[in-house]
Parts: C-alpha cells; structure tokens; sequence
C-alpha cells in the first residue's frame, strides 16, 4: 500500500494535484483507515486550496493515531498554508499536550511563535531546553537575527554550513539574512554564489543570488542567473516574483503586473502574490489606467478565492487589499475582527495598530504598538510608529531615550533612520541636540555621504527656511542627494514609510510647503493625547 501511496504523491510533488486527487479517492475507498493515505490526501487538498476537506482527513487521521506526531505537523502546516496562525498555535500546543518533550514539535512552535511575532517569547522557548543540534542552533540563529543580534547569528551559522549535517539550504538562507541584516550585502552576494554552486538544484538559492545582482544593478548578472531554466522553473510562483521584480527595475510594470497576477490566480492562497501585485501599482501610480486595473483584477481574485477558502483567510486576504489600497476603515474593521479570532497573531495586532493611527485613534494606536514591541523589539514597523506618535505628541525626551536604546546596535539602524531621526529632531525644534547628533556616528557611517545635506538643512532650520530633499541618482551604488531651499508655508508634509513591495501606513507631522489637507489638519488638533481624538468625519 505504501508504494501506491508513493505514487500519488509523486504526482501531487509534480504539481498534477488533479490527478493525485483522482487516484488517492480509488485508493481510499480500498483502505479508508490507512493514516499515511489520510495524510497525503490531505496535503493534495491544501495544495488544492480546499482546506476545509484537507483538515477534516487529517483529524480523521488524528481519530486513528492521536500521538503521531507528522499528522499533527501536517495539521498545522495546513493551518499556516491558509493564513490561520492562531489556529495553528492552538494547535501545537495540543499537540504537545500529548508529546510534551518532544524535541521537533518545540522547535516548530518556536518557529510558529516567530512567524507571529512573538520573537521574545520564541526565544524563552528555545532557551528552555538545549538539544545539542543543528536544528536547534539554527532555530537560535533565526530567533537572534530577529532579536538584533545578527553577528552572533552568523558565527553559529558559518559553524553549520562548514559542519555540513543540516539540509544546507535552509542554513545558507538564514546566513543570507544575518549578512543582509549586518549591511554586508557584498558578502552576501558572494556567499549566496558560494552556496548555489553548493546546491546548484536550489531553485530559491538562485532566487536570492538574482535579487542580490538586481541590489547591485547588475542586470545583466541577473539575466544569466536564468539561463538553463526550464519553463516549469520559470513558471514557479517563487521565481516570477524575482522576474518580476527585473521587470519592475526595468520600467515595464505591465509584465510585472502579469507575473504576480499569473502568481495569485494558480496560488491557492495568494497573499504574497496579492501584495506584490497591488506593489506594482503603486510603482506605476494609483492614477493610472494600468494602476487602476491591476487593482481591479487583484479585487477579482480575492473574492474569487474567497468561495472556497475559510472565512479567516478571506478576512486577512482582504485585510491586506484594503491595507494596500489604503482603504484604513475597512483594513481597521478586518484587522479587529481577526485580533479577535487570532489573538496570538501580532502582525494583526500591528495592523490594527497603524490604522488606528491613520484614523486618528492615537491612544489606541499607542497600546497597541505597544503590545507588538514588548514581544518583537526589533520590529521596524513598530518602531516608526512609536517614533511618530512621540513626534506627534512633543517628546522629544522619550524619542531619545527610545533612539538611543535602538541605536546601541549600530547594525539595527539603517541610514535612513539616521537622516529621520535628524529630521524628527528638526521638526521638535530641538536644534542644538541635532548639531551634537551630527557629532557621533553620522558622517562616520559606511556609505553616508549626507553630511553636506544635514548641515545644510540644519543652517536652513535655524534660518525659517525649508530644505527639499530631491529624489537620489545612485552612482556607482551611493546615494547622491541635492538641496534646494524653499519659503516656509504652514502646512504638514505626508511621509509614508515604504518597503520595495508595498507602502505601509505611517504619518509624521513635518514643516512642509504642501497646503495641509483636512486630515492633516485634525492630526495638529489631535496633539494632545491626553484628551479623546476628535471624530472623524469622511473625507470629500
């Protein structure tokens, strides 16, 4: 029986999920009590996308062996597959009810804790019991690189990779990640060549080399990154959002928008997808006629996919639309309704967190983000809503205190934290506190080359005038920038805290020379936090 269940597999891995389907129902109705045919059954149906049918086999297989600990990771892989993290924790915790000291099911509720962003929590797990393993270091590496402390991840994972015992991808993935999290991009572009040619089969290997020659500019190094690919590789989910991202660098967001969408049709969820695609359209301007369409069949996706997913995976593929197209009611509804349903999912929690203070919930906006930091201290989203809100409020004490607790691990800081934080002191009128920031670490800093620029807007400041930061021209991989002055107009400028795919949520009140919209203006009158937030009304 096992060979014949092999077979079906084989066709599932091959990606000919109908035809696994087909011929895993003959075998169940020859062997309905066969756990191993349950579960690979069920694996066909979440990639399928019917999660509904995939979990009602694998309890039916947890009926037959309620201490078979593969049934129950595969009901929690199924959990996380459709964006049903909560569920997936209340389930590991189940499962090890029964298993407690099993050493693979902790390891994957510590993984399961940091996907939720509980880093802190995932830590204290981990530090709970010490396996002597490859597994467990590199679960320690993961969780430190999280933490901040991604040099010490590096020397346990260089340890690893020469060790040569665990699956060498997803080492050589997480070395990646500490080398990019400590700026030494060159490096990493150097070993991710190392350990492709290591695993020359790792499709997601040469991925990550691809995206750091687009980091690089070197366009033409990424082309021949695809060279010997076949149609089936190119077409894989992950590598069109490499292409797509080629496409994007190179000004046709058409091809890019096609990639995605080809992506979150044929995937049975398209969150990421969903995301990249809707990324393109605010690369190409939400204005247009292309911005505009993509916008619409992303629409039409969801709600197509909504017919056969759970009503929670809706919710969040939802959540991420409307967070995207900066629909802030309908993101603040959704993302309460699943705080309510997952509660122990975060990055609901900092969703909740950054519309609040779109919507001019500022208090609310403050427990939340606060409730994120306590368990991931590192996370940037949350920290520049911290540092907005303290902006907003005029604490300039507190917003020091809270830059130089981060800035005590030069490697969690990027440049542009350091031009930021120069600006928010600017906008607090703090001035002489900017001029002995300028002192300590900025000019010194690999690649700065805005020290002309800093001073510059500082003299400017100090004379009632505004300086206007350009768009950069990259030369030779540093950022030029150009000054210009302008009159003063009362007035807040927007600024929104982007990342390559989407924008995110995050408004900071500076001196600007934009007339100030009725929104912004409520933003001035919601100074005081003390006091409740005046109601909204809608926007003409």
């Amino acid at each position: 029986m096992r060979e014949l269940i092999e077979k079906g597999a084989s066709l599932r891995r091959q990606g000919r999920i109908g035809e696994g389907l087909r011929y895993f129902q003959s075998l169940y109705d020859l062997g309905p009590d066969n756990v191993l045919l349950l579960k690979e059954m069920a694996i066909a149906f979440r990639f399928a996308g019917n999660c509904a049918e995939s979990l009602r086999l694998i309890d039916e297989a947890l009926i037959r062996a309620p201490a078979d600990r593969n049934t129950w990771i595969s009901r929690i892989d199924t959990l996380c597959h459709n964006l049903l993290l909560g569920e997936a924790l209340v389930s590991i915790d189940a499962a090890l009810a029964r298993m407690s000291d099993d050493f693979v099911l902790l390891l994957r509720k510590s993984d399961l804790l940091r996907q939720a962003g509980q880093i802190v929590e995932s830590n204290r797990l981990l530090s709970s019991f010490d396996h002597e393993s490859g597994k467990w270091t590199l679960a320690q590496a993961q969780t430190a690189i999280a933490l901040g402390r991604a040099e010490e991840a590096d020397v346990a994972l260089r340890s690893l990779w020469a060790a040569q015992e665990e699956p060498r991808v997803p080492v050589a993935l997480a070395l990646i990640r500490a080398l990019k999290a400590q700026r030494k991009l060159r490096k990493a572009r150097v070993f991710a060549g190392e350990a492709q040619a290591s695993v020359p089969g790792a499709l997601v290997l040469r991925g990550e080399l691809f995206s750091l020659d687009m980091e690089f500019g070197a366009s033409e190094e990424a082309a021949a990154r695809l060279v010997g690919l076949t149609d089936g590789q190119l077409q894989n989910n992950v590598m069109r959002g490499f292409l797509a991202r080629k496409a994007v660098a190179d000004g046709n967001h058409e091809e890019a928008a096609a990639l995605h969408l080809a992506a979150a049709q044929e995937a049975a969820v398209p969150k990421g997808a969903v995301i990249a695609a809707l990324g393109v359209a605010g690369h190409a301007g939400f204005e247009t006629a292309l911005a505009q369409s993509i916008v619409r069949k992303v629409r039409d996706i969801v709600e197509q996919k909504a017919e056969i997913l759970p009503p929670v995976t809706t919710a969040a593929l939802r959540l991420h639309f409307a967070a995207n197209t900066g629909n802030w009611r309908s993101v603040y509804r959704l993302s309460c309704e699943l705080e309510r349903l997952q509660p122990g999912d975060l990055r609901v929690t900092l969703h909740r967190a950054l519309t609040a203070f779109e919507l001019a919930r500022f208090r609310e906006a403050e427990e939340a983000v606060a409730r994120v930091l306590a368990s991931d201290p590192m996370n940037m989203t949350a920290f520049r809503l911290i540092e907005a809100l303290l902006v907003l409020k005029g604490e300039a004490e507190e917003l020091q205190r809270l830059w130089q607790a981060r800035a005590s691990n030069p490697m969690d800081v990027s440049d542009g934290d350091y031009q930021r934080h120069f600006e928010d002191l600017l906008m607090l009128g703090e001035h002489e506190r900017a001029v002995d920031f300028l002192k300590h670490g900025v000019s010194d800093r690999d690649g700065i080359v805005r020290c002309a620029y800093l001073r510059c807007a500082l003299a400017a400041a100090d004379e009632g005038t505004r300086v206007e930061r350009l768009p950069g021209i990259r030369e030779n991989g540093v950022r030029k920038l150009s000054i210009d002055g302008y009159r003063p107009t009362p007035g807040l400028r927007k600024r929104r805290h982007c990342t390559r795919q989407r924008a995110l949520p995050g408004v900071v009140c500076c001196l600007g020379n934009e007339p100030a919209t009725p929104r912004q203006l409520r933003y001035m009158a919601a100074k005081d936090l003390s006091s409740d937030p005046p109601k909204r009304p809608d926007d003409a």
